[in-house]
């Protein structure tokens, strides 16, 4: 099966563990995740939101060195602290994984038994246009 996905994506997946925050588009809530894969136009992460299809956010990632007011539900912060009290923790190639981009939820599903990180989120990053 996952051969037979590959063969149809237009570009390569690499595999990584890297922590991130999001943000819906001209909110100031931010939220954790964890992203599995990304490719050129996307990536693929875990998160403790639910987020709609079609919906623009902003992601950057985890900045473990600071401390940040706009978490949103509380939630976010326990995953946070959690990500960042972890030696080789996952964000500790971020820096050259992602800087800051928007993209569009192309799909956001539950996933059973998967703790705080229970949504899997897919986006397609938005190119800018001039």
């Amino acid at each position: 099966m996952a051969s037979e996905l590959s063969d149809k994506r237009r570009d390569n997946r690499y595999d990584t563990n890297s922590a991130i925050t999001f943000s819906q588009l001209n909110r100031s809530e931010k939220y954790v995740g964890i992203v599995r894969n990304y490719s050129r136009n996307g990536m693929f992460f875990f998160s403790i939101r639910k987020l709609k299809t079609g919906s623009c956010i902003v992601i950057n990632p985890l900045v473990c060195d600071s401390t940040d007011p706009l978490w949103g539900n509380g939630e976010s912060g326990a995953v946070a602290d959690s990500v960042c009290a972890v030696e080789n923790r996952p964000n500790a190639q971020a820096a050259s994984f992602i800087n800051m981009v928007t993209a569009r939820v192309t799909r956001c599903e539950f996933q059973e038994n998967a703790g705080r990180l229970r949504y899997g989120v897919a986006v397609n990053y938005i190119r800018p246009s001039i």
